[in-house]
């Protein structure tokens, strides 16, 4: 075994070699595959059944969907209608957002309801009334609570004949309005306050209320007077 005189000679020439030889710099690329979300069709619904559903509303069912799918939906749930379940899965894939109103209180005799935004703190009521002219003036309140209640109103006159809703100011209808909103800004000044219109349930007159203060203001075939 002559040849083991050589072994260590081939070893330090083994170790030099790998002490000189280059370094590989491999940097190992990881591919990174982005998947892409799957859009859930939305499932098939016969729309023109909802839209003459909506055709056929009467009074202030009718005033309260106009042409909102959202809010035909909660008043089908409401009634327990089993076709609100259908119209709220095609919403939900359609539009990304399930049920956003809720309705708590329809009284379709006196043409008067309450309901709820369920995204929000705010909560609503709808009514309306019959001018002598045979249009209808439909007011809607909503009022949203934080640390204080505020609550505004809006209006809208709808004509049987040509079948269509316009947006009325405030001021057409409330034409003293002003001296409320004017009244009230001094007071927010010197503070938080709660304050809200409240639509009549039975009767006419509105009510626009102060903390537990109200003051009613009378019908007058399509306006609202403002006490002195």
């Amino acid at each position: 075994m002559h040849y083991l005189k050589y072994f260590p000679a081939v070893l330090l020439l083994f170790l030099t070699a790998c002490q000189s030889a280059p370094q590989s710099d491999v940097t190992e690329e990881v591919e990174i595959i982005e998947e892409t979300p799957v859009e859930t069709a939305a499932p098939q619904i016969d729309l023109a059944a909802y839209e003459a559903l909506m055709d056929q509303l009467q009074g202030i069912e009718k005033h309260y969907v106009q042409d909102d799918l959202y809010r035909l939906e909660s008043l089908l749930q409401f009634k327990q209608d089993e076709r609100s379940v259908a119209l709220g899965e095609y919403l939900r894939a359609k539009e990304g957002q399930g049920r956003y109103f809720g309705i708590q209180a329809l009284d379709a005799k006196n043409g008067y309801m309450e309901f709820l935004t369920l995204q929000t703190d705010c909560r609503s009521a709808l009514v309306y009334w019959n001018k002598s002219t045979g249009a209808q003036l439909i007011g809607m309140t909503e009022t949203c609570c934080t640390m204080f209640c505020e609550g505004e109103i809006t209006f809208q006159l709808y004509s049987a004949q040509t079948q269509s809703y316009t947006e009325l100011s405030s001021e057409a209808v409330i034409p003293r309005i002003g001296s409320i909103l004017a009244a009230r800004a001094e007071k927010q000044q010197e503070g938080g306050l709660d304050y809200e219109f409240k639509l009549p349930r039975k009767g006419k007159d509105l009510q626009y209320c102060e903390g537990e203060a109200c003051q009613t203001l009378p019908w007058q075939d399509g306006t609202f007077a403002v006490p002195e």
